[in-house]
């Protein structure tokens, strides 16, 4: 599905997908794990070797529901393009 992304985080992005009003937090890295990319705080932009997202850039995201919690499925984001370096751990 299309997105854009709306806010730049050190650890992620924050992006909205249009077509469904849905707003929602995609980190490039978790806890604990090293982060691929470098954030540029005063260009709102993360950048890594092959890789840059700023604000108001278009990707592409897969919305999946997450169910390991029978009472309590989370809407989960994840982006497909651009493709996101691998995760390090």
């Amino acid at each position: 599905e299309d997105a854009h992304v709306i806010k730049v985080r050190d650890n992620g992005v924050v992006v909205l997908v249009p077509r469904y009003g849905i707003e929602g937090v995609i980190f490039v890295c978790g806890a604990g794990e090293r982060n691929p990319f470098a954030f540029d705080e005063a260009a709102e932009t993360l950048r890594a070797p092959g890789c840059s997202l700023s604000t108001f850039d278009k990707v592409r995201v897969r919305i999946h529901v997450n169910t390991e919690k029978a009472h309590k499925p989370k809407l989960e984001l994840s982006i497909v393009e651009p493709q996101l370096p691998a995760r390090a751990g």
